[in-house]
């Protein structure tokens, strides 16, 4: 069932519906620990790559827990660590707080002796639209630049702006369109909904490092990943793999779904050759 679409009780509902989803079949030979900045979940005592995911949620819910199984599977296939950052929420938090956080975190792990090109920034929904964001942080802020992004589903505008936001409202099982603008009103608070730190579609994409985008045809988001690799133009690399007849951030349901299990396989594929 799609959220409600009041900003009351679409915050309410969102929160209410990621507390009652059952808990994740956790792998039997993964390492979920506690971290200042969320949850790091490896597979192998020495790590030799890096990923920090940020988690959907419209901005306004989700945490790192929901996310164990995806990162387990990024973990044992990249003999990677796997950074699930547990991100400050809107209403309460409103932007640009979860885009600091983030970026701190980051600078955190490089500082830490992290060669930056062993790291990918990933994450899903309004968690890939602020990997976007912090891509482009990282670039304008002067930082090392990590080896790659992938965006799953992302939400890059959020002034909902593509058309598939009304014309897939129906197909989409997941996200409601007027959820979605409500939403973003909440993320935003005072800033322009079509501001690049809100929105990284409208921010530049030169100079970022490769990035693996999925989305499926179904989705109201889909014109969000089809208008990013419109204006990179070829000023950045970016693999697109669209799907029709699945669903928003299926690679999520790893444990329930074979497409979400090939899906992140070609995920692995594309970082074990991007990360150095």
């Amino acid at each position: 069932m799609k959220p409600k679409d009041r900003a009351e009780d679409l915050v309410a509902s969102i929160r209410r519906s990621t507390d009652r989803r059952p808990p994740p079949t956790f792998p039997a030979r993964d390492v979920s620990r506690r971290t200042d900045a969320g949850t790091e979940v490896t597979t192998v005592a020495s790590p030799e790559r890096h990923v920090v995911y940020l988690h959907g949620g419209y901005h306004i819910a989700g945490g790192p827990a929901l996310y164990r199984n995806l990162a387990s599977k990024l973990s044992s296939g990249l003999q990677a660590a796997v950074h699930v950052l547990d991100l400050p929420l809107a209403p309460e938090h409103p932007y640009p707080a979860a885009l600091q956080r983030a970026t701190a975190d980051y600078h955190r792990l490089v500082d830490s002796g992290v060669d930056s090109s062993t790291v990918a920034i990933a994450g899903d929904s309004a968690g890939g639209g602020l990997a976007l964001a912090l891509l482009q942080r990282i670039r304008a802020g002067g930082l090392p630049l990590p080896g790659a992004g992938v965006l799953i589903s992302p939400w890059l505008d959020l002034s909902c702006s593509g058309a598939s936001i009304n014309t897939n409202d129906n197909a989409d099982a997941m996200l409601s369109a007027t959820a979605l603008r409500t939403a973003a009103t909440l993320y935003a608070a005072d800033r322009p909904l079509s501001d690049p730190g809100v929105s990284p579609l409208f921010g530049s994409l030169d100079g970022l490092p490769p990035l693996y985008v999925t989305v499926d045809t179904s989705e109201t988001l889909l014109d969000d990943s089809r208008r990013l690799v419109e204006r990179t133009s070829g000023a950045t690399r970016i693999d697109v793999e669209e799907q029709s007849g699945l669903f928003h951030i299926w690679p999520v349901f790893t444990p329930f779904v074979r497409e979400a299990r090939d899906t992140v396989a070609n995920i692995v594929t594309f970082l074990r050759q991007e990360l150095v």
